[in-house]
């Protein structure tokens, strides 16, 4: 699994990160999760997983 995007923002004492992650079929995994940032611990996380190795990781989306 190799990780190709990391983005992350504080709203007041909440840190939000994004990452997404090629895996080894050719697929892709990102990831949104909500911190307390206090404690530096997930509070929330979400995993969305594209479907099949067709797919594509736009660049320009960023």
């Amino acid at each position: 699994m190799k990780q190709v995007y990391y983005n992350e923002g504080w709203s007041g004492p909440n840190k939000y990160t994004f990452e997404v992650y090629q895996l080894e079929n050719g697929s892709y995994r990102a990831l949104a999760r909500k911190w307390n940032g206090k404690i530096n611990k997930v509070q929330q996380e979400t995993q969305y997983l594209s479907e099949g190795s067709d797919a594509q990781w736009n660049e320009n989306s960023r």
